[in-house]
């Protein structure tokens, strides 16, 4: 079965044929056994678009939302939230250590938990630790890959895009994601941070590099991470949807 746009074709791959040649075909390939329940009630391909048009988003500074997480807050209630967010999980890869791994993996089951998405950039390392975790939740994945190759990515991810830009593809992280998560340190990782503060994406850093604070929201636990992200992504996205 396929849905189509303009911009792409997805094709739902049946669960049944899990041990079927994937065909080719097009951009996005989404196994239909990764599919959460309540994505299945909307277009597979609504899903995927998100990550094909990258359209701009305004600036939007973070200040005040930095500065009451840090007077302390109630833990959020994602129902009250109009549709799913975006949470982009990023850190090392193959230079990613135990702790780090397990603190990802946290990380993406609780985001899923929550009912929202987790966007990386789809290998291995943190990236594929939050993957696994998120799909203990039964929650979706999305793997914006560097290569051209889908076969590339991680078996934890419910999409994977292959983008072709190499490392480019951070940009495409980031602007994909409503509010970041940094776990670690590494010069991929650097970058998705700066682009992030750059564009005005709300960053949540667990312990890694030493890096200036300013702006950035600091988080001592998984727990605190995805509060703290599912808080600033609310209020980036009512500030600009």
């Amino acid at each position: 079965m396929c849905h189509s746009n303009s911009l792409f074709r997805v094709r739902v791959i049946p669960a049944a044929s899990k041990g079927a040649t994937k065909p080719a075909v097009g951009r996005a390939a989404v196994r239909s056994d990764h599919i959460p329940p309540s994505c299945r009630r909307s277009s597979q391909a609504s899903v995927a678009a998100r990550f094909v048009g990258w359209l701009s988003r305004p600036f939007v500074h973070h200040t005040d939302v930095v500065r009451f997480l840090r007077r302390g807050s109630s833990p959020v209630d994602s129902r009250s939230a109009t549709r799913p967010l975006y949470l982009g999980v990023v850190g090392p890869g193959e230079d990613s250590t135990d702790d780090h791994r397990e603190v990802a993996r946290r990380v993406g089951l609780l985001i899923a938990q929550a009912g929202h998405f987790v966007v990386t950039g789809g290998l291995g390392g943190v990236m594929a630790a939050a993957c696994e975790g998120a799909r203990e939740a039964s929650g979706l994945t999305i793997g914006l890959l560097p290569g051209d190759r889908r076969s590339d990515g991680n078996d934890h991810l419910s999409v994977a895009l292959p983008t072709g830009l190499g490392e480019l593809r951070n940009g495409l992280v980031v602007r994909a994601s409503d509010a970041v998560i940094a776990i670690g340190g590494s010069w991929g990782t650097l970058s998705e941070i700066a682009l992030a503060m750059r564009t005005g994406v709300p960053v949540v850093a667990l312990p890694g590099w030493d890096l200036p604070s300013q702006g950035m929201i600091l988080a001592d636990s998984p727990e605190e991470a995805c509060r703290a992200a599912i808080t600033a992504a609310f209020a980036r996205t009512r500030a600009t949807d």
